[in-house]
């Protein structure tokens, strides 16, 4: 079949018209990859205008404008996107129940809710879109290959990946949580998850009492 082979190989259940098996687990790897992509993350970052927020102790919420003038030192998406990477988003996937874990840590749980929840929706709707592309795309192709043969079993393939592509478009066209599926959809926690009210007690309390001890031989000593 020349090239429809290699485009057969795309197609899941029908790739058994070329021969070609697709691995069940594809679609899952390359929907968490994209959650993770610094084209999601720097798109949710500049679409939503988060860089003041994400580097808030650098901005002048007073006067809009970022404290340090130096445009070398000005924080960049780049720079955001690391940080979101390092320090606010984890994707943690269990092999065994084939669940993968979203987390986001913030200083504000509403926020650091709203930013979980706005992820998975933003990879779902660039997944959605590529998949709809994909499949018009193919169908254009397909319908090119049609007129281009009058073998009636070539023509039959051809029509059978039609079909299958048709569904395709028309699934991701009707399936709002496309790629990734919500179980539990991310809401404000009402305790903080780090660090503890009773570590930072406990830790104010020993600070305090070395800083005192010290005070206190500081004075010893001058004496």
């Amino acid at each position: 079949m020349g090239g429809l082979g290699a485009l057969a190989s795309q197609f899941g259940g029908l790739a058994s018209l070329a021969g070609v098996s697709v691995p069940g687990d594809s679609k899952k790897a390359e929907s968490i990859a994209v959650l993770q992509s610094e084209l999601i993350t720097e798109k949710y970052i500049r679409d939503n205008n988060l860089m003041p927020i994400i580097f808030h102790k650098r901005w002048d919420a007073v006067l809009g404008k970022w404290k340090d003038t130096n445009p070398k030192k000005i924080p960049t998406l780049w720079e955001a996107n690391d940080y979101f990477k390092k320090s606010i988003r984890t994707v943690v996937n269990d092999t065994k129940t084939g669940l993968a874990t979203l987390s986001i840590t913030w200083n504000d749980p509403k926020i650091a809710a709203t930013w979980a929840n706005d992820l998975i929706r933003l990879t779902n709707e660039y997944l959605r879109g590529k998949a709809i592309h994909d499949s018009e795309a193919n169908m254009a192709y397909l319908n090119e290959q049609i007129l281009k043969t009058d073998v009636v079993t070539m023509k039959q393939g051809i029509y059978s990946m039609l079909q299958g592509e048709l569904n395709k478009a028309m699934m991701a066209k009707g399936t709002e949580e496309f790629a990734l599926k919500i179980i539990d959809p991310a809401v404000a926690p009402d305790k903080p998850a780090s660090p503890h009210p009773a570590t930072w007690t406990l830790f104010g309390l020993f600070v305090g009492f070395l800083v005192s001890s010290l005070f206190v031989y500081y004075r010893t000593e001058r004496r």
